[in-house]
């Protein structure tokens, strides 16, 4: 599961969805979450990830080992006003 967190107000901002992880990093599953709220000053958030159980040695999965950068988390933000 994933959760947007702000971090300043100790509050969860949006739930996203549940997914399904092998646990051995090779088959995996895509958390997504949406929302659209208003902030009215400045703030710290934090895109957090719940797990029943973890694999140390892989975290939120495999790497590729492309030689390139591993990316597990992307996030858009929009102001809108």
């Amino acid at each position: 599961k994933i959760r947007l967190f702000n971090i300043t107000d100790s509050t969860i901002t949006a739930i996203g969805n549940n997914t399904s992880m092998d646990s051995t990093g090779g088959v995996g599953g895509i958390c997504t979450v949406l929302a659209h709220f208003t902030i009215a000053a400045s703030k710290v958030f934090a895109v957090q990830y719940y797990a029943t159980s973890a694999v140390a040695t892989i975290g939120l999965g495999s790497a590729t080992s492309a030689s390139t950068s591993e990316i597990y988390t992307s996030i858009q933000i929009e102001k809108i006003a």
